[in-house]
């Protein structure tokens, strides 16, 4: 789905944005199956789109996918409702001109660097497993 140049282009590209989006990424080597809940909501944090050499993203080839949520929450004061920088639409027509693939729910958008084939079964078999 990505390579290395689709990676590094959209890392460039990031840097035109207001701030760098928040992400949580998961690497083919990691196979934890738990679900990252960390955007839910809209995150106070940014993401680091360095280079894994600058501490920041770890090799481009080891992503297995990125979920990103090009928002960010600004606390103003306890009396007063935090504000919401909103970047989904730029992010949106970034992925689309570098024709970066993705898929989006909720704002939040999810980029592969692989993707794993559907498995196929036999109607009305089931795995012992299942």
């Amino acid at each position: 789905m990505m390579n290395d140049l689709k990676w590094i282009k959209l890392q460039h590209a990031v840097s035109s944005l207001a701030f760098e989006p928040p992400y949580v990424l998961r690497c083919i080597a990691n196979k934890d199956k738990t679900c990252h809940t960390y955007l839910n909501e809209v995150p106070n944090w940014l993401g680091d789109w360095s280079n894994y050499y600058h501490e920041g993203m770890p090799p481009l080839f080891m992503i297995e996918w990125l979920k990103v949520r090009p928002q960010l929450s600004q606390h103003r004061g306890r009396l007063i409702a935090d504000a919401i920088i909103d970047e989904t639409t730029t992010f949106r027509a970034i992925l689309e001109r570098l024709r970066i693939p993705y898929d989006e729910e909720d704002n939040i958008f999810t980029i592969y660097g692989y993707k794993q084939a559907k498995h196929t079964t036999l109607e009305n078999t089931c795995h012992p497993a299942c």
